[in-house]
């Protein structure tokens, strides 16, 4: 038995849609995953820096804003990477 031609279209174009959601909720678990790494690394600078006795270094890299910057690089560099990663898992 055969399905009609608008039917057929349908399916596509939710298939379509379905694969844009997924590749949504992809980005979005990178951009999550990336701030938690980010997160895991300022923990480790704190330690790391706090074991070597260089508060006023840190302090001074803390109120330039240098730490948010750093901070914000990183969590962009590695939400692009989870991106590509999950563009390169839906093709």
């Amino acid at each position: 038995m055969e399905e009609p031609a608008d039917d057929l279209i349908m399916s596509e174009a939710d298939q379509r849609e379905h694969k844009a959601r997924r590749s949504d909720q992809h980005r979005s678990e990178g951009r999550e995953n990336a701030l938690g790494h980010c997160r895991l690394e300022i923990l480790l600078l704190r330690l790391l820096n706090n074991a070597s006795g260089q508060n006023d270094q840190w302090e001074k890299m803390n109120d330039d804003g240098g730490l948010k910057k750093w901070a914000a690089a990183t969590a962009k560099k590695n939400a692009e990477l989870a991106t590509t990663r999950n563009e390169q898992m839906n093709e």
